[in-house]
């Protein structure tokens, strides 16, 4: 899938890769609903949890690509994967901090009740 839509749309890589894992995941989640190893509720959370973690990891990716091409001279281009392997750390660091502030306490509330609510 990431083949055909980096040489033959004007898809860019990461964001194909993005759009392939998460359908991977979204894929996997409805099969373990399907055999009932999952409730309709835990498929939902899982898909938005999975599809929230790539959407996050891919534009910090690219931010700090497109930040390493800006600040660093032409010979050093090429170093751009290191810009992607910074902003990923960079970005993924934030979205956990965000995460356990927001997010996780609500999770924890709702197992407390019996429930997962998203």
């Amino acid at each position: 899938m990431v083949y055909i839509a980096t040489n033959y749309t004007p898809i860019p890589a990461p964001i194909a890769t993005a759009g392939t894992t998460a359908a991977f995941d979204i894929t996997s989640q409805a099969i373990k609903y399907k055999k009932g190893e999952i409730t309709r509720e835990e498929c939902v959370h899982n898909s938005i949890k999975s599809v929230t973690y790539v959407a996050v990891s891919t534009t910090s990716s690219m931010i700090g690509a497109k930040l390493i091409s800006r600040l660093l001279p032409a010979k050093f281009k090429a170093a751009g994967i290191l810009g992607s392997l910074f902003g990923n750390v960079v970005g993924m660091a934030i979205y956990g901090v965000i995460k356990q502030k927001v997010y996780e306490p609500k999770e924890i509330k709702a197992q407390k009740n019996g429930a997962i609510k998203i």
